[in-house]
Order: C-alpha cells, then sequence, then structure tokens
C-alpha cells in the first residue's frame, strides 16, 4: 500500500494495480475497491486492478472506452 501511496503523490491518470488486495480480509478488499473508484470519481484517475483470480476490474474515466 505504500507503493501505491507514493505513486499517487506523481498524480497519475492511470493506475496499474497488481494484486492490490492479496492477503487482505474480504472486508478490507471491498473498502479498498471503494477507495479506488472514489479515486476515480473525484480526481479522474483510471484504474486496471488484476488478481490472482484471473480477473481484473477496469475503473476508467468518464470519455474513455471501457
Amino acid at each position: 500500500m505504500l507503493a501505491v501511496g507514493r505513486s499517487l503523490m506523481a498524480r497519475p491518470t492511470l493506475l496499474l494495480l497488481d494484486e492490490p488486495s492479496f492477503g487482505l480480509a474480504p472486508l478490507m478488499v471491498r473498502a479498498l475497491f471503494n477507495i479506488f473508484r472514489r479515486l476515480n470519481q473525484e480526481q479522474g484517475i483510471s484504474i486496471l486492478w488484476l488478481n490472482r483470480t484471473h480477473t481484473s476490474h477496469w475503473i476508467c474515466r468518464p470519455g474513455l472506452p471501457t
């Protein structure tokens, strides 16, 4: 999570996350996902979240293809 915080200091337009929820309880994963969704809505950051279950989540800024 420190790396995520450091990357946000650069005010990115795209954030690529590789297993940010690894080892977290499901409740914490949900909270983390909500934080990233809020970052998208309030700061316009597009986010690609990859995890071990071979699923990914793409949170995109308005106007970009999904």
